[in-house]
């Protein structure tokens, strides 16, 4: 959706012919932070699979801060400091994606991301609590089951939601899931959020 102007790949879709230059190094993270034009500033943290941090220790390519000068909230190795690449802190997590590749290998998804660019709320349920009344049990006292609901709302920032596509009364993963659901109503660099796919 939008042209895929989000997306810096370099990437093959077979292991043959894979060379540096479809690995993740410095070209390839800038190439996506600068899918932010002059708001490439924005990113502040770059959340990456382990064989993809693999590819960045190898290259040595770190700084390192104590974790008392940083976030306590952020996740820490290298003996207990956090990893920061060109200034953006490094978040390593294996259940960033792994496609397959059309012919052979894997691609690596890496996420580029700013401040604010998920926005979290809550809403009120039609009926957010109820009790519910088993007189059959309990030996014959009864039992009572409090149902208590919540609705969670999780909004990209810059996106809308294209309702229409929902059937029941709020969307299901799949459909959360479906780029076609999804439309950018602000301009590219004013969302601090970009992809990087490479091959390791």
């Amino acid at each position: 959706n939008d042209g895929g102007d989000m997306v810096n790949s370099v990437a093959l879709e077979t292991v043959v012919g894979v060379t540096a230059a479809n690995l993740f190094s410095r070209a390839a993270f800038t190439g996506a932070a600068f899918t932010l034009g002059d708001h490439f500033d924005k990113i502040v943290a770059i959340a990456v699979h382990s064989i993809v941090y693999k590819r960045m220790v190898d290259k040595d390519d770190f700084t390192f801060e104590r974790p008392s000068t940083v976030d306590p909230n952020i996740p820490i190795t290298a003996g207990g400091n956090v990893p920061y690449f060109l200034g953006k802190r490094v978040v390593v997590d294996d259940t960033m994606p792994v496609v397959a590749g059309n012919v052979s290998g894997y691609k690596y998804i890496s996420a580029l991301f700013g401040e604010g660019v998920i926005g979290y709320g809550e809403n009120l349920p039609l009926v957010p609590v109820e009790v519910y009344r088993r007189p059959d049990q309990g030996n014959g006292g009864g039992v009572e089951q409090i149902w208590e609901r919540k609705s969670m709302i999780i909004q990209p920032f810059g996106y809308k939601f294209l309702s229409a596509a929902v059937a029941g009364q709020s969307p299901t993963l799949a459909e959360c899931a479906n780029a076609a659901n999804w439309d950018r109503v602000v301009e590219r660099k004013n969302i601090p959020l970009s992809f990087l796919i490479t091959n390791g």
